[in-house]
């Protein structure tokens, strides 16, 4: 679907590292449709909630 789309998609196996870098993530399955990642570990995905918790600089 999102070949058909024009959507850029990446499906390969990731690190810890890899999942704290998009603003974005989503994931995918046949029960779930689409579920977008909010957090990874308790930390938010989007740049601009990062930088809102305490202790960051």
């Amino acid at each position: 679907m999102t070949k058909r789309l024009g959507l850029p998609t990446d499906e390969d196996s990731f690190t810890m590292f890899d999942l704290y870098q998009p603003a974005e993530a989503m994931l995918t399955a046949s029960t779930l449709c689409l579920l977008p990642v909010v957090t990874v570990n308790g930390l938010p995905l989007e740049p601009e909630r990062r930088e809102n918790l305490p202790g960051s600089s």
